[in-house]
């Protein structure tokens, strides 16, 4: 036996309370210290906490900020698709409320569910074990669907419609002539073209509103407690949006050396998309006496006023605060430079939801006077009016003003809108008393004798048109290269037989 083996045998007993005494004070020492799981989500507290305190980003901060990789972001900013900075050419910076606007610029139905998950968890805590990250998952999925399952009964609870409820006919507040265009729980809008004075056609329905009394040919009476009036320009300059008030006050008949009770106006020209909704969503659940809003223009609630899901989710947003403050909103939009359509999917869904839509038109004969139409409208239509700027810088009616209804902007409509006898006008001016050879010359033939209709398309649709008679209306035979029109396919091969016999006398 070695002498290690026989000193470690004598002093075995001294050597085992040496150690378990240095193994207590270890232990004691490990309990003063919090579990690492703690600790890590403090760190990643205080890492959540620099981002919300930070307004500008580097390049790494933002690809850390909104999850994505390098390469990703390089794509993003190289593509325009993310807003961005290069104050020197070189360095790339990103304002954190662009990138917040940015993330939440696709709408989701979930997302208008309490978001409980989401306020605990901000950001992903990348310094969680990978075990740890999936019980957060798995948690946030169980109670995002408990919260869903609940939120989808209130909501099919809450829009039964049912034979024994009652339901009171929605308060006028706005009138021209006797139609009404604006009722409280709804929205509405104006549009025109660049220079076509539609603010000061808005600015004579909120004096009408304003004071309670008729401005141009608008009528007005908001009923009490809904006597305040938010005025929303996203557009002008605060010089600009001053003179915009003044001019209401004074077509109001009210002092311009005082502000009105009744009337908040508030210009966010420099803000997001995303800031402006909040700020007015802020505003009405703030002042629960508002009864009309104005938002010109509303294009500026949205990045891009092609995106259908902004469109969709800016125009579910004028109906829901229509209804939930049980107010009413008249929003403005430009038409499109080129035609008489409204601007964009935003146009679109506008046109389709909203009470009345009202358009502004130079007039064609003089520049100098606008011209007020129905492009849509719910109730029974008016009788189309006239206005000017006088020299005090106010509109005034155009008295004796003759219209010309070739002038007036038309809504956009299908072929399938077109009646029977407007088919039959058009395809006898085409096709006469014989039938026309070739698929082109029939597309032209359609081409000349629907726009002599008033029905002017490009060829695209004038392809689905013809598809629509032939197959849909049975209007139009094909044989062969041959178009027919208003014969059955008996008399077409009649038709063929005779010609054939003539060509073979000769």
């Amino acid at each position: 036996m070695s002498n290690f083996n026989m000193y470690f045998m004598q002093n075995r007993t001294t050597f085992m309370e040496r150690l378990s005494e240095r193994l207590t004070a270890i232990e004691a020492v490990l309990k003063k210290l919090e579990p690492v799981e703690g600790l890590l989500e403090r760190v990643a507290l205080l890492e959540n906490t620099i981002y919300t305190t930070k307004k500008v980003f580097t390049f790494q901060e933002a690809c850390m900020y909104i999850g994505v990789s390098e390469s990703m972001l390089y794509k993003l900013t190289s593509n325009k698709e993310i807003p961005h900075y290069k104050p020197r050419g070189k360095m790339l910076y990103f304002a954190k409320e662009e990138l917040d606007a940015w993330l939440l610029q696709n709408y989701d139905l979930r997302w208008t569910m309490p978001c409980v998950w989401r306020r605990k968890y901000p950001q992903p805590n990348r310094s969680l074990t990978r075990s740890a990250m999936e019980n957060e998952k798995r948690t946030d999925r169980n109670s995002w669907a408990e919260l869903d399952e609940n939120r989808l009964s209130d909501i099919l609870t809450a829009s039964q419609i049912k034979a024994t409820d009652t339901y009171v006919t929605p308060p006028q507040i706005i009138w021209i002539d006797n139609s009404t265009i604006a009722t409280l729980g709804n929205f509405s809008a104006s549009t025109g073209k660049a220079k076509a004075k539609k603010t000061f056609n808005v600015s004579a329905i909120v004096a009408a509103s304003l004071a309670g009394r008729q401005v141009l040919n608008y009528r007005a009476h908001l009923p009490e407690g809904k006597r305040r009036i938010l005025y929303v320009d996203t557009e002008q300059s605060r010089f600009h949006c001053h003179n915009v008030l003044e001019r209401i006050l004074r077509l109001a008949g009210l002092p311009t050396t005082t502000d009105n009770e009744n009337l908040d106006f508030i210009c966010l020209r420099e803000y997001t998309p995303a800031v402006r909704i909040e700020v007015i969503d802020y505003a009405l659940r703030q002042n629960k006496g508002y009864g009309l809003v104005i938002i010109d223009g509303i294009r500026d609630l949205m990045l891009d006023i092609n995106s259908t899901s902004e469109s969709v989710e800016v125009i579910n947003k004028m109906m829901e605060w229509s209804s939930k403050y049980d107010l009413h909103i008249h929003c403005v939009l430009h038409l499109n430079k080129g035609d008489n359509n409204v601007r964009g999917h935003i146009g679109t869904e506008m046109s389709n939801k909203a009470e009345t839509v009202l358009v502004i038109t130079k007039s064609a004969e003089n520049p100098v006077i606008s011209e007020v139409h129905a492009l849509h409208i719910r109730e029974k239509e008016f009788k189309p009016f006239a206005f000017s700027v006088d020299d005090e810088g106010l509109p005034v009616m155009v008295d004796n003003y003759s219209f010309d209804g070739s002038v007036r902007p038309k809504a956009r409509s299908s072929f399938m809108d077109l009646s029977i006898e407007q088919h039959r006008e058009a395809l006898s001016a085409a096709f006469g008393d014989r039938p026309i050879k070739g698929f082109e010359n029939v597309l032209q033939a359609l081409m000349a004798s629907y726009e002599a209709i008033g029905f002017k398309r490009g060829r695209s649709v004038m392809i689905k048109l013809l598809q629509y008679l032939t197959e849909n209306l049975k209007l139009i035979v094909k044989r062969d290269k041959l178009f027919y029109y208003d014969v059955t396919p008996t008399e077409a091969l009649l038709f063929d037989e005779e010609c054939e016999d003539a060509e073979g006398e000769k």
